[in-house]
């Protein structure tokens, strides 16, 4: 009898003291699970291919109008908006990536902790889920797209317009981003947005906010022609590239022809 009793003390005293551990340690992990909830493992849908082309836009922009100059005189009290820090903090993370992988051809590899993804658009979403904090999260460029017509501008920046049909992103794994859709009743308000984007950029000079206006702001429209798109002139690299493309292939199907030949002549 008494050593029964002794066993069933030895069966659950240690049931009772790791349980405790356990409870402590399960507390412990849900705290801090808890407080990472509250730094990482943030979407934020922003689109970063739309950003990218808001802030390359911009970059075209003022390198025409000369605004470095313009902003570094001493007469000019106005601000910038788009030169501001806040306006391309969150983008120069991406851009930071983008220029860490630009040798890339096959995958993209996260800077911080070296994984490697098929796309950029699912290694953004990585880096957004486990290495932007809470508080470096500020203004998405790409809300602005629809206010600079940036649907013209794909091919002008090189940027690939991933499909937003159900069934290609179940094949092309492509991460689920902020897409801003042109509306025909909203076109004044891009319009004024797109004006207000470069308030007191171009100092007192009205000639070049004329100018922005009938070029940039005006031309805003929801029907966007394949004529009406922009692209960079090709340059002598990109035709030699794709030369050598096509005399590989022609090559490649050369030699199957010619094993396949010796193989069952």
């Amino acid at each position: 009898m008494l050593f029964e009793i002794f066993a069933i003390i030895f069966i659950l005293l240690p049931k009772y003291v790791f349980s405790h551990i356990f409870d402590k340690y399960s507390r412990e992990n849900d705290i801090k699970i808890e407080n990472d909830n509250r730094t990482f493992l943030i979407d934020d849908y922003c689109n970063i291919g739309q950003s990218r082309i808001t802030i390359n836009f911009f970059k075209e922009i003022f390198d025409f109008f000369n605004v470095i100059e313009i902003q570094n005189n001493p007469n000019n009290n106005n601000k910038c908006l788009i030169l501001d820090e806040i306006f391309n903090n969150y983008y120069s993370q991406f851009d930071k990536i983008l220029y860490y992988n630009k040798e890339s051809y096959i995958y993209f590899t996260c800077p911080l902790c070296k994984k490697d993804f098929k796309t950029d658009t699912l290694m953004n979403l990585h880096y957004k889920l486990f290495h932007m904090k809470y508080n470096d999260s500020l203004i998405c460029p790409g809300d602005f797209c629809m206010s600079i017509n940036c649907v013209r501008y794909y091919d002008y920046f090189y940027i690939k317009k991933y499909s937003k049909n159900p069934q290609d992103v179940k094949f092309n794994r492509q991460a689920i981003e902020k897409d801003e859709i042109c509306t025909e009743d909203l076109i004044f308000f891009y319009k004024s947005t797109c004006m207000k984007l470069i308030d007191g950029c171009f100092g007192e000079d009205k000639q070049k906010y004329y100018k922005y206006y009938k070029y940039i702001c005006n031309e805003i429209s929801c029907k966007i022609s394949i004529d009406s798109q922009i692209s960079q002139e090709s340059n002598f690299w990109e035709i030699a590239r794709f030369i050598l493309m096509y005399l590989f292939g022609i090559l490649s199907v050369i030699y199957l022809i010619i094993v396949w030949l010796t193989k069952f002549a």
